[in-house]
């Protein structure tokens, strides 16, 4: 994968679209990334 650990990305698709956000963490087996506040829900228990 061309995308590191602490990169900075935008966004482009979804519902998070027009985002910034850093990787923190690839996934290169499953060409998936988790990006810094995107995404993110609370869950109330």
């Amino acid at each position: 994968m061309k995308i590191c650990k602490g990169d900075t990305v935008l966004v482009i698709a979804g519902k998070d679209r027009g985002k910034k956000g850093k990787v923190l963490k690839t996934y290169p087996s499953e060409k998936k990334i988790l990006v810094e506040k995107v995404n993110h829900h609370t869950v109330y228990l």
